[in-house]
């Protein structure tokens, strides 16, 4: 079997198609509980659309279509359930390249795992603010928040 293989027609521009290197789950045969059209899903089936680097981001929309799905809400579990699974799927939402695309290698994986803490970071203090807020509109004491939603 083949090492390479090769990005699907449509699935991206012409400048953005192009081989990527499969990664060691494209022989995964397991299924996933997610079905299209009455077929399950085959796990690792959005990674195999995937481009390898930020310059290929595919978008969601574009996913949802190939794969013939109801939603970007199942696209994303989808997506979920491949990263659980160890395959390195980042998300864009650079007006340049949105999308969903593969890690290009450690380095890049990480930038994405900085890009998540900053988002993490700003929504923490976005709750802060609104709890800080909502303390001073009924005179209660500030909670603090747990990440579990209290």
């Amino acid at each position: 079997m083949s090492n390479e293989k090769k990005s699907l027609e449509g699935a991206a521009t012409p400048n953005q198609a192009r081989e990527t290197t499969a990664t060691t789950n494209d022989t995964n045969a397991s299924y996933s509980e997610h079905t299209t059209n009455g077929n399950p899903i085959q796990a690792g089936t959005v990674s195999k659309l995937l481009n390898n680097g930020k310059a290929g981001a595919i978008t969601g929309a574009e996913l949802v279509k190939l794969l013939e799905l109801k939603d970007l809400r199942e696209l994303t579990q989808l997506v979920e359930a491949e990263r659980r699974a160890g395959i390195p799927i980042c998300a864009s939402t650079d007006s340049a390249a949105p999308g969903y695309y593969l890690a290009d290698g450690p380095d890049e994986l990480a930038g994405y795992l900085s890009s998540l803490d900053r988002r993490l970071n700003n929504i923490r203090q976005t709750r802060q603010h609104l709890e800080d807020t909502l303390s001073r509109l009924t005179g209660q004491e500030r909670l603090e928040f747990d990440g579990k939603g209290r």
